[in-house]
């Protein structure tokens, strides 16, 4: 039940990131676009940014099977409690997913400058 809840969090966070870059697309197009339209071009476009925060989903459930299987207490003496641990990594899931996507798609993300061209290309 631990490694689905660090899962469904980390993919909330995921989802709140791409949720907040599409409103911010939304609002650049001045609704040029309709949400669905901009949801497909982000999903399309932008597929490398959101496999890559699904690979750090992996690697953190890696990461936290290991500390919980070889970590010979180390979560226990960081932590005190090994509740706290897993609080902290249930926490620690969702800012990863949400600052991941967002530091990939600064990184990789081409639907904003695809909107943006698009939207220059009207205006003129």
């Amino acid at each position: 039940m631990e490694y689905f809840l660090i899962i469904v969090l980390e993919f909330c966070g995921v989802a709140f990131s791409m949720g907040q870059k599409i409103a911010e697309l939304n609002r650049k197009t001045e609704a040029s676009e309709t949400i669905p339209k901009i949801i497909g071009m982000y999903v399309r476009m932008d597929f490398v940014t959101i496999f890559l925060s699904g690979i750090i989903i992996i690697m953190n459930i890696v990461f936290h099977y290991i500390m919980e299987s070889y970590g010979n207490g180390l979560a226990l003496r960081v932590f005190g409690d090994i509740n706290t641990y897993k609080v902290f990594s249930m926490a620690f899931a969702f800012f990863l997913g949400w600052g991941g996507q967002a530091f990939f798609y600064r990184l990789l993300g081409k639907t904003e400058l695809y909107l943006q061209k698009k939207v220059d290309d009207t205006l003129k």
